[in-house]
């Protein structure tokens, strides 16, 4: 699990990638196509998903650091895949902008969930079956990632879990009202999503329609 960090926005690629030629590339963001000029910049958009067996959550200065451009190109290719709708950053601690980022966008899985893992007690599996979990994640954002594809934004998934969590709830425990909040099981999924896209078990891509 990452440790949330006192400050900074995380920095989350959009999309699916298509295929690459060459020096260019093709991530494919709801119906369109586009594409990434070179591999430095497709470089920085696959960095973005993250580290499999990172402890810290991913922002733009992480990304930096392990890039290895100078500055002004670094800035640069950020400003390309930004304007190409390829990169968001989004501050969990902002309730606002956190809401306004799951509710413009959707979580596609890309494998099958294998179930809660034998050896990790509370936690679920998600990867290819006779083969070792390419990532796992604990019970909410499991319950999320088997929501979202149904769903036509992230913000919805998160409500949908919120009112399951609701449900299975103990109403003697004053606390489980908050955490069937939506915007609190938002808040949590955000720093797992680097997981789920490092380990390729899920893409982010634009929300169906217009965001409500």
């Amino acid at each position: 699990m990452v440790t949330p960090a006192a400050d900074g926005s995380l920095l989350l690629p959009v999309g699916h990638y298509v295929a690459g030629q060459g020096q260019e590339h093709w991530v494919r963001i709801g119906a369109r196509t586009t594409r990434i000029r070179d591999d430095e910049t497709a470089n920085v958009w696959w960095l973005a998903h993250g580290l499999t067996d990172q402890a810290t959550p991913w922002t733009a200065q992480a990304v930096r650091e392990h890039a290895g451009l100078p500055a002004d190109r670094f800035a640069e290719a950020m400003a390309e895949l930004r304007a190409a709708g390829l990169l968001c950053e989004v501050d969990p601690a902002d309730d606002v902008a956190a809401e306004r980022f799951a509710r413009r966008h959707r979580l596609h899985p890309l494998q099958p969930g294998l179930g809660a893992h034998p050896q990790l007690p509370g936690w679920y599996a998600i990867g290819l079956p006779d083969l070792p979990a390419a990532v796992v994640v604990p019970p909410f954002a499991f319950e999320v990632w088997q929501w979202a594809p149904a769903l036509d934004s992230l913000w919805h998934a998160c409500e949908a879990v919120a009112v399951l969590e609701d449900e299975a709830a103990d109403p003697d425990d004053p606390a489980a009202a908050d955490d069937a909040e939506p915007l609190s099981v938002l808040t949590d999924l955000l720093y797992c999503l680097h997981p789920l896209l490092a380990g390729h078990a899920a893409y982010l891509d634009e929300r169906i329609g217009d965001p409500v």
